[in-house]
């Protein structure tokens, strides 16, 4: 008995070995199995919501469907972004993916920065699930090179409520009817200060600020920006200088209660002191930060129409997207992150913690989304005609070119039409590569 009793100790033994080597072998090959290592660097701009998000709900999701590729997540202020963009690919430790802006493309597809993502496009088969106008803002010269992760539209948002009050039936659907109704929506109180502004020009008085103004003015009267090279700047044109006269005119008007208001645009929109703005999505998070009663008075307007024959409506469509880098050693495994990341359920819950709608026509049917009087406004008014903010290289300079001449335009320091011309001429000496800026 006592001999069988060793024996029967000395088999157990053996076989817990065993099952202890076989577990052990087990978590070996788990271990080996984990053998890619993603790196992704998302702007950190929505922080701390975004970045909780990722750590609770996102990073969780991914490792029990992916536990082979475990990633680094990392986050980057915008402020540097270009700069550590710029040392990371000279040093050789570019991230995997990384999410950029539409205004990048021509810029890190000239310096063979990022991959065409043409190849996994038709096995992935959800292109089709994306506005157009969030789509074009990935695509250069033919080929596709993102999928679009965060995206803000203009539109025209509008007080129901101080509209209904001033006798006005309906948004503006025209530049007359926007001039009208902006001039009937500002009052002033006895001392002769601007009490209620109709529309908001002034947005801090910068190149850009000025150039944007003009930019959805000119395209929605079927102004093109530049030739589809993007060597050759297109705006001295009947289109181009429409759109300088009645910015200008639209400024002169408004501007100086503009001013006098607020620096901050959502807190005088909130108050019913600003009646009609050009803003994006956030809005929405704004009012409710502001003055939650009134998510129902925001209306969200369809693009303007401007006065010439080739009008159309159009809302300008800027978005970040994820992009597959050429230094990544790991190109499918990256690719199955940005597939997994722009899943609509996920793609909507990384959008909601910045405050915006994700541009995908499944994303938006999350209850948030189709519950939210502004952004189902969108969602409906605004997304079928959305476009991709214009964009080729030196797009940055020429906002500051163009928007410089406007802005003189604005303070009557030369003719709108000057302005444009001068601004045409200075756009294509910056893209012929002799301008001194």
């Amino acid at each position: 008995m006592v001999a069988w009793r060793g024996i029967a100790s000395l088999l157990m033994v053996m076989i817990l070995c065993c099952l202890g080597g076989a577990v052990q072998t087990g978590a070996g090959m788990a271990k080996a199995a984990s053998t890619i290592r993603l790196t992704v660097w998302l702007p950190d701009y929505c922080a701390p919501a975004t970045q909780d998000w990722f750590k609770n709900t996102f990073e969780p999701a991914w490792s029990r469907i992916n536990p082979q590729i475990s990633i680094d997540m990392v986050y980057v202020d915008w402020s540097v972004y270009n700069q550590k963009i710029a040392t990371a690919f000279a040093a050789g430790t570019a991230p995997d993916v990384l999410q950029t802006g539409a205004s990048y493309v021509p810029d890190l597809v000239t310096k063979n920065q990022i991959r065409s993502i043409d190849a996994y496009l038709p096995a992935w088969g959800h292109k089709s699930d994306f506005y157009a106008g969030a789509w074009e803002d990935t695509v250069w010269q033919g080929h596709n090179y993102g999928v679009p992760y965060l995206a803000g539209t203009d539109a025209l948002v509008y007080r129901k409520s101080l509209l209904k009050a001033a006798g006005i039936t309906h948004p503006p659907t025209t530049w007359d009817e926007l001039y009208a109704d902006a001039v009937k929506l500002t009052k002033k109180d006895a001392g002769g200060h601007t009490s209620q502004l109709g529309y908001q020009t002034f947005t801090g008085g910068t190149p850009i600020s000025y150039f944007n103004q003009w930019l959805i003015l000119f395209v929605n009267d079927g102004g093109t920006l530049a030739t589809p090279d993007g060597r050759h700047v297109t705006i001295d044109t009947p289109e181009g200088r429409a759109a300088a006269r009645f910015f200008v005119k639209l400024f002169q008007a408004m501007t100086p209660g503009g001013v006098g208001l607020s620096s901050k645009l959502m807190a005088p929109f909130a108050a019913g002191k600003l009646a009609m703005e050009i803003q994006q999505e956030s809005v929405s998070s704004e009012i409710l930060q502001y003055n939650p009663k009134l998510l129902g008075d925001v209306g969200v307007a369809r693009p303007i129409l401007g006065p010439g024959s080739r009008a159309k409506r159009v809302a300008l469509v800027f978005n970040d997207w994820l992009a597959m880098t050429t230094q990544s050693k790991n190109p499918d495994a990256a690719w199955k992150w940005i597939a997994f990341a722009t899943q609509p359920s996920y793609l909507a819950g990384y959008n909601k913690t910045c405050g915006q709608v994700p541009q995908n026509k499944i994303a938006i049917k999350v209850p948030w989304v189709s519950g939210n009087p502004i952004y189902k406004q969108f969602t409906k008014n605004v997304y079928p005609y959305g476009q991709a903010f214009p964009f080729f290289p030196h797009i940055v300079e020429l906002w500051e070119k163009v928007g410089a001449e406007l802005g003189k335009a604005a303070y009557g320091q030369e003719s709108p039409e000057q302005a444009i011309k001068n601004a045409q001429m200075e756009a294509n000496n910056l893209l012929a590569g002799t301008s001194t800026h």
